[in-house]
């Protein structure tokens, strides 16, 4: 606010000078332009105090953040846990030919039956495998695979199975 008042201040000023000036003696005039180069050195100095406090203040906070180990800890683990999401997140998305999961016991070549069907506008369906678990099942050439098909287990892909129809015989293993 005092910035404003002081601008109009001096604008104001610096018209009704301009518009009398032929009216006014020397030594007014000497007088006007005395006082209105001091006032414009002291703003001039008051603008600089205050832009170099404002950079005081940022490299302050700046070297408090930086010497603050509280800071330093947080983006240490901001940065490691980006980094491990990045593994996973690879990880999930990798290819697995052959063995499915630890704990599943899945291996290429297993069959199982499709529970709800693969289709176009559905590409993503479910599956009953040999161990009474269910999956998210996809098939490898994006063709339909209806209900009750029994298909092959090709490979994992992230959390799906990719799957083709079976061609040998139809009892479980």
């Amino acid at each position: 606010m005092l910035y404003i008042v002081v601008t109009v201040a001096a604008l104001l000023a610096t018209i009704l000078i301009t518009v009398f000036w032929d009216k006014l003696t020397d030594w007014v005039n000497g007088a006007i332009l005395g006082i209105i180069l001091i006032g414009n050195v002291l703003w001039l100095l008051y603008c600089a105090w205050q832009v170099t406090s404002a950079i005081y203040r940022f490299l302050t906070r700046i070297a408090q953040a930086v010497f603050d180990h509280r800071y330093l800890i947080i983006l240490g683990a901001a940065i490691f846990l980006i980094a491990a999401l990045k593994v996973i997140q690879r990880i999930m998305a990798q290819e697995n030919d052959g063995f499915y999961g630890n704990g599943d016991g899945f291996c290429g070549g297993e069959k199982a039956i499709v529970k709800n069907g693969i289709t176009e506008t559905q590409p993503v369906g479910m599956l009953l495998c040999s161990n009474s678990r269910e999956w998210r099942c996809i098939s490898e050439d994006g063709q339909s695979i209806p209900a009750g098909t029994w298909v092959e287990l090709v490979r994992l892909i992230g959390n799906k199975l990719v799957v083709r129809p079976w061609m040998g015989p139809t009892s479980v293993k």
